[in-house]
């Protein structure tokens, strides 16, 4: 199940870097620490989380094309060729997590720019 999920999260965030949206993640009402959602990424490649929320690092990251790195195979080689990645679509890409919980755990707060909506 987790290699299934970890494709499906892989595939998510390809796609949304491809079309310029929002890799949205919902957490719902779990009072969990940000090394959840790094294993979770750590899965797909070692570090990638670090790479998207380092703005610096995820600029470099982004404009190199090192996520082509998340391609696997032949058939995914076509779907996700470098020609289909335009600049102006990568730019626009941003990940986001979700929750209904109040109380975040510290460490979302060190990393990530919190807005609460009531």
């Amino acid at each position: 199940e987790n290699l299934a999920e970890s494709d499906r999260l892989r595939r998510s965030l390809l796609n949304q870097l491809r079309q310029g949206g929002a890799l949205v993640l919902d957490l719902t009402d779990l009072s969990i620490d940000l090394t959840w959602a790094q294993e979770m990424f750590d899965r797909i490649e070692p570090g990638l989380l670090d790479k998207l929320l380092d703005k610096e690092v995820q600029s470099k990251f982004l404009k190199t094309r090192g996520f082509l790195s998340l391609v696997r195979g032949d058939f995914e080689a076509c779907e996700f060729s470098p020609q289909e990645f335009l600049d102006a679509k990568i730019e626009n890409f941003t990940l986001a997590f979700i929750s209904s919980n109040a109380a975040l755990h510290p460490s979302w707060l060190q990393r990530l720019f919190v807005c609460r909506v009531r």
